[in-house]
């Protein structure tokens, strides 16, 4: 219960930084990263949303299991031609390497074994596959994180 508060209280913070500035500096441009990337349907669809903020992309996920058991986490992306890299911001390191190919993320086969951190029972960022559904800040804000929250404020 311990790890799912954590990475609960991860997840919220992933567009934390930023708020509470004067209303002179507006939001910034969207990336090339940037958007809301998707599998499944219902109410609790596989998301990924990415946001340029200070600079950098960074994204929050959260990757739903048959059993409703979740991987979920936040932190920085970075694209080199197709390699996406996505690295956790919290207590235990994990770093991804994905592939973003006509917006569709791959995720491989097998993924550091510091990555279970993020993760519930019987689940893993191994082999999921999201789609994009859409590039803009507007289509990232609609993620939501496991209690239903923006995933990406």
């Amino acid at each position: 219960m311990k790890k799912s508060l954590i990475v609960l209280a991860l997840v919220a913070g992933c567009g934390a930084s930023g708020q509470g500035q004067g209303s002179g500096g507006g939001a910034e441009a969207d990336g090339p990263l940037t958007g809301l990337y998707q599998a499944g349907e219902g109410t609790r669809p596989s998301q990924m949303c990415i946001l340029q903020k200070s600079g950098k992309a960074q994204f929050g996920i959260t990757l739903w299991s048959p059993g409703l058991h979740a991987c979920s986490g936040a932190g920085t992306a970075t694209l080199s031609g197709d390699r996406l890299t996505l690295t956790m911001g919290g207590d235990s390191p994990c770093a991804i390497g994905a592939t973003l190919k006509n917006g569709v993320v791959a995720f491989p086969a097998t993924v550091p074994a510091t990555c279970a951190y993020y993760c519930g029972a019987n689940t893993s960022f191994a082999g999921a596959t999201l789609m994009k559904q859409g590039g803009t800040r507007a289509d990232a804000l609609r993620a939501k994180d496991p209690a239903g929250e923006p995933l990406c404020a």
